[in-house]
């Protein structure tokens, strides 16, 4: 579905969310899914959830956290994906050229780049486009 509408050239946002179900280890399932295939889709730019909490939602079943918000399986699902899965960390050496290759997740980015002593951070970018950035360091002899 991601792929037709994305025929269009614009922007797919994910709005109002939630998965109606009184499985709990479905739900968590279903999320965990839907949820990769949304954010790995790359026309997918956003993507909305209503009603996380059962002391705030209409049906409470499509919850994510309980009225003490304690997780759901979902809910752990959920934090499982947003906190570590779908961030991109690495590390590796460069090559004997000074490059160093690696994918990531759209987003904002801190690299750190060292040889010796000398240490430099970057801040930067990646989009849809990808990205190279070049990192000078001027190590002391």
């Amino acid at each position: 579905m991601f792929d037709r509408f994305a025929t269009f050239g614009l922007d797919l946002a994910v709005t109002e969310f939630d998965i109606h179900t009184e499985d709990e280890d479905l739900q968590a399932r279903y999320l965990h899914d839907f949820l990769h295939v949304a954010f790995s889709h790359p026309a997918v730019t956003q993507i909305l959830m209503w009603g996380f909490w059962e002391g705030e939602i209409y049906k409470q079943e499509r919850a994510l956290y309980l009225a003490d918000w304690s997780p759901k399986p979902s809910g752990t699902m959920f934090e499982a994906l947003v906190l570590n899965e779908c961030r991109t960390r690495a590390q590796g050496l460069s090559s004997d050229l000074g490059e160093n290759r690696t994918s990531g997740f759209q987003g904002t980015y801190r690299i750190e780049v060292s040889h010796g002593e000398t240490e430099r951070t970057v801040e930067t970018s990646l989009g849809r486009e990808g990205r190279t950035v070049k990192v000078e360091l001027n190590p002391s002899s």
